[in-house]
């Protein structure tokens, strides 16, 4: 018999995409909260790293991903294409203001968190109650393309 598990005793895997030593940082601070500890996957690059890879590889539940160099309009070009895919994101950033934070969330960030962390700064919640597990990815078909040239 199938038992659903409380989202309390459900593991969420948890991916990073970190450049920096002060990326890394923040992500196992961040991970202090999880039941079981640091168990985040950590993985060298950043958003535009994540982006290369979205479509042709699974992440886990949620991506930690660090902002690269790249201007505000590209990054966000590659937020809403990674969030196409699926992948519930949430950024790491050196400096944030209300409308750029603004700007992430409506691309589909699920939170931004500033890069370094410093002691006191509010964290994302990810293994409390009101946290709502999302719904499983739908299946990928393969595509087939043809192109005819008389």
């Amino acid at each position: 018999m199938n038992q659903v598990l409380p989202l309390s005793q459900t593991a969420r895997r948890v991916e990073a995409f970190v450049a920096t030593e002060a990326g890394r940082d923040a992500v196992a601070y961040l991970m202090r909260q999880a039941p079981d500890g640091d168990q985040a996957s950590y993985h060298t690059g950043t958003l535009e790293t994540l982006s290369r890879l979205s479509g042709m590889t699974e992440f886990g539940d949620i991506v930690l991903a660090e902002l690269g160099s790249s201007p505000l309009g590209d990054t966000l070009e590659l937020l809403r294409d990674v969030v196409a895919d699926g992948v519930e994101i949430v950024l790491l950033g050196p400096e944030i203001d209300v409308p750029t934070y603004r700007a992430y969330l409506a691309g589909g960030a699920k939170d931004y968190l500033i890069v370094p962390h410093q002691e006191g700064d509010p964290l994302l919640d990810l293994w409390s109650a009101s946290t709502a597990l999302t719904a499983p990815p739908t299946q990928r078909g393969k595509s087939v393309a043809v192109c005819g040239v008389c």
